[in-house]
């Protein structure tokens, strides 16, 4: 799956929604080794230029799709 980039910005606290989701649909802890996987993750794909909320979720794997490796 091809994923276009953007130049919008998103927040800090929009990225950190986009985890809480994430983390809240996995049932994990914030603090577990999983849960900082999908924030280094995010931050690796933003940093990418990926700046869609659901890019972002589809290319880390948040719906069984593809991951960043």
């Amino acid at each position: 799956m091809a994923f276009t980039t953007n130049s919008t910005a998103l927040l800090p606290h929009e990225i950190n929604q986009i985890f809480q989701e994430i983390v809240r649909e996995r049932s994990l802890s914030r603090d577990s080794e999983v849960a900082e996987e999908i924030a280094r993750r995010l931050i690796v794909c933003y940093q990418k230029g990926i700046r869609d909320s659901s890019a972002l979720k589809d290319v880390i794997g948040f719906g069984g799709k593809s991951e960043v490796q």
